[in-house]
């Protein structure tokens, strides 16, 4: 986040475990992170969960606090519990008040997230888009 460019129109960051969370709160404590709309990419990895799997407020706090909005990953080619409608309770339980999802859908095809059609989503890795 603390590479972004200053004339940037967004910025989304990855956030998949401690050193990525580190890095982004790192980048919002230096100043750097120009103010423009921002976004976590996630797959609610330790530590906006616990060891155990449940969420931790405080630490999804800290990333509310700081204007960043929540994509989740639901890559259900590599995790078929990965539904969008899953993901976003969980970001619900952390206190954002709606997630997007990130349709990953390498080792999936489109058809498999037919039941999220609704769903505005942005796709990640779609070779199989035509």
């Amino acid at each position: 986040m603390g590479m972004t460019p200053a004339d940037a129109d967004l910025a989304i960051a990855e956030c998949e475990g401690p050193g990525d969370y580190t890095g982004i709160l790192t980048a919002e404590a230096s100043g750097s992170v120009p103010q423009v709309p921002k976004a976590i990419c996630t797959n609610f990895n330790v530590p906006l969960t616990t060891p155990a799997g449940e969420p931790d407020k405080t630490a999804a706090k800290l990333l509310i606090d700081a204007g960043y909005f929540c994509l989740t990953e639901a890559y259900m080619g590599d995790n078929p519990a990965a539904t969008p409608d899953n993901l976003n309770l969980m970001a619900k339980k952390l206190g954002w008040g709606r997630s997007q999802p990130v349709f990953g859908v390498y080792n999936a095809p489109p058809s498999t997230y037919a039941p999220w059609a609704s769903w505005p989503g942005a796709d990640y890795l779609g070779e199989y888009v035509l």
